[in-house]
């Protein structure tokens, strides 16, 4: 399983929403300055909705899960989580939500930074909260999703092969045995990309 991405014990605790060090980002700035004694404290502003989580491991000052509203350069994500321990991004790098990012130090003090990105299994983007692309995941992805078993994925990953790309969540049902009710019941795992 280690060329797949995760082992077991890792997906189990990303699971339990603890990330191999257990720390978790959290992804909320620290207040700036504390209320004055007597002063009227403000009700700070909700957080904006996440849209999906990378996972961040290696030479990372807190390495965890990290929200990410689309392509993210890599500088941006290693500041986000406290500095890398490593320099020399290579700038077109970027993570997006369902991506894990391996970031190794390569040599002395002013080390390089050795970046590997990958995409997470489906059993691990759905423990971050990311939902699975119908029109990119694997069938192995798609087994992830409750109520889709080995013979349903592979029947998706046929027809998009055969039929094309899947225009909106509605066009799932041309799969032989989705319905309307399957539909329903996976939509809040599932996104539809171009």
């Amino acid at each position: 399983m280690a060329d797949r991405g995760l082992s077991r014990r890792e997906a189990v605790c990303l699971a339990l929403g603890i990330a191999f060090t257990g720390h978790v980002a959290t992804d909320v700035a620290p207040a700036v300055g504390a209320p004055r004694p007597g002063s009227r404290a403000r009700t700070p502003a909700a957080p904006a909705p996440c849209r999906g989580r990378a996972l961040v491991r290696g030479a990372i000052a807190h390495p965890g899960a990290i929200c990410l509203d689309g392509a993210t350069p890599l500088a941006e994500v290693a500041k986000r989580l406290g500095g890398a321990a490593c320099r020399g991004w290579a700038g077109a790098l970027a993570a997006k939500p369902g991506d894990r990012v391996d970031i190794r130090a390569t040599g002395g003090t002013r080390a390089a930074c050795l970046v590997t990105l990958r995409g997470l299994p489906g059993a691990a983007r759905l423990a971050l909260g990311t939902p699975i692309d119908l029109n990119r995941a694997r069938g192995s992805d798609l087994m992830a999703i409750p109520g889709i078993g080995p013979a349903l994925s592979e029947a998706i990953v046929r027809d998009r092969r055969v039929r094309g790309r899947f225009s909106s969540l509605g066009a799932l049902e041309r799969v032989r045995g989705v319905g309307p009710a399957t539909v329903r019941r996976i939509a809040p795992f599932v996104v539809i990309r171009p």
